[in-house]
């Protein structure tokens, strides 16, 4: 029968084996599905081979990304990996199961998965030139965001992007019993991913603690983001705060009964922004990015108050904080969101007789802005398209142009009685004849020209050049050369 395939001979541990193998004998298997990751996770890119065949030591196992330079992820030949060839921004994140590789199983894992890994990987064994593509997606954990607070409820909405195939969206109270939702938005995008959202309302009767958590059907890969909503033993109902970037900013917390908490633990978090502790700033457990940065009022702490200052405020500061101290058990919750803005630029880009083009424009916006144009009744205009821009920074540039007909008109200064002699009358009327030239002129500098011929002859010595600039024609380019005597 061997005569019939095709015979591989190779040398493991200092012994010949020969294998008999027919053409199409043993495949490549992946996923037809997408994997589904995280940030920050470790997962598993499933590849085996079928019928089940010793890859030990017997041959290279070779994983690649197209699309990257170089595009090996994890090459296995002689019996490690070749970490030479190696693209390197998955140095020392994967690594295939050695011990598994007798039974076929040439799986590869990636620990700690960034945005960057996404993508379509190939999973082949040269020799039998057959290969296995898997879909790695990472899917963003879920967003909550509180979208309206008062005394008595919060409104949260949850959000995952990413997802395949369409997922599962539930909300859980702290002892993991299902709420009482909205129900669930769901969008597929071009790239057959879907988008869910949905939204909770929450009574603040008790402090609680809410899960929105993000699951695939039938299968056990599942995410979740959590949220205190206290009740109102410190700092009241959750509250958010607004921040400019660069500013400094006091995130409220206090104990609803003056309790002297300078003694106590305190913790801002998560992720330990500030942890307060006999007396002092536990340095050694701050996360880096608020070193130096932050500050509890510890003449306050005596009366209750433990609210927390940051320095300098980040884009990266925006998020729930939680204010707790140990021993009461519960925390409270402040939202920051940081803001950032600058004044718009006008410029006139272009200008001719019936027509003029503004171009508004204002940069260091954060989050995005509205762009409107009003006119003097506070009427919103007809504009062109608003152009945005993201810097490195995060800040948004956005800019618009709107085209603006011009209207001829003059005005005067209502009726004052002494000022109405004979010689004002005059030079209103000359004031009307120049209005009239210049319809008939059609410009500005010729009406001026006709306006300068009706003067000759004419005393207007009893005008005063007051009053003459009082009752100067005006137009949308200023006031033509005031008559004067």
């Amino acid at each position: 029968a061997c005569e019939m395939g095709r015979w591989l001979a190779t040398e493991m541990i200092s012994r010949r084996l020969t294998f008999c193998l027919f053409p199409g004998e043993v495949v490549v298997i992946g996923s037809n599905l997408p994997i589904i990751a995280a940030p920050g996770d470790d997962v598993i890119l499933p590849c085996h081979l079928e019928p089940t065949f010793d890859v030990q030591g017997l041959t290279t196992v070779n994983w690649i990304k197209p699309g990257v330079d170089p595009d090996v992820v994890h090459l296995h030949k002689d019996g490690r990996l070749v970490f030479e060839n190696q693209n390197p921004s998955y140095h020392f994140r994967t690594r295939v199961f050695v011990d598994e590789l007798i039974k076929g199983n040439v799986s590869l894992k990636i620990f700690n998965v960034k945005l960057s890994d996404e993508g379509t990987y190939r999973c082949s064994i040269p020799w039998i030139r057959e290969e296995a593509s898997i879909v790695l997606t990472v899917a963003s954990t879920p967003v909550i965001k509180v979208m309206s607070n008062d005394s008595s409820r919060v409104v949260l909405q949850c959000e995952s992007a990413g997802r395949y195939p369409e997922p599962e969206l539930l909300w859980l109270d702290g002892e993991g019993n299902l709420l009482s939702a909205g129900p669930t938005e769901t969008l597929k995008g071009p790239d057959d991913l879907y988008t869910v959202s949905s939204r909770v309302t929450v009574e603040k009767r008790h402090s609680n603690n809410i899960t929105c958590r993000v699951q695939q059907r039938n299968t056990n890969q599942s995410r979740e983001t959590h949220i205190h909503v206290p009740g109102y033993f410190q700092g009241g109902p959750l509250q958010q705060v607004v921040a400019l970037l660069g500013d400094d900013v006091v995130l409220p917390c206090s104990l609803e009964r003056p309790v002297d908490a300078s003694q106590l633990q305190l913790e801002w978090g998560p992720d330990v922004v500030h942890l307060h502790k006999d007396g002092r700033l536990v340095f050694e457990n701050q996360n880096p990015s608020y070193h130096f940065r932050t500050r509890v009022f510890v003449d306050e702490l005596i009366k209750g108050n433990v609210s927390l200052k940051i320095f300098k405020v980040k884009l990266s500061d925006e998020g729930t904080y939680r204010c707790s101290i140990p021993w009461i058990r519960e925390e409270a919750s402040i939202v920051l969101t940081v803001a950032s803005a600058s004044t718009p630029v006008m410029k006139v880009m272009s200008n001719d007789s019936r027509r003029m083009v503004l171009q508004c424009e204002s940069a260091g916006w954060y989050p995005e802005p509205e762009l409107l144009w009003l006119d003097g009744e506070g009427n919103l205009l007809s504009a062109g398209p608003t152009e945005t821009l993201r810097g490195p920074d995060d800040l948004y540039t956005v800019s618009s142009r709107v085209t603006v007909i011009r209207l001829f008109c003059y005005y005067m200064l209502p009726y004052i009685t002494k000022w109405w002699t004979p010689e004002v009358k005059g030079a209103t009327r000359l004031k009307k004849e120049a209005y009239r030239a210049w319809l008939a002129c059609g410009t500005p500098e010729a009406a001026d020209r006709k306006q300068r011929n009706n003067c000759r002859g004419h005393n207007l010595g009893a005008v005063t050049e007051k009053k003459c600039d009082v009752l100067a024609f005006t137009t949308s380019w200023g006031p033509l050369e005031t008559i004067k005597s």
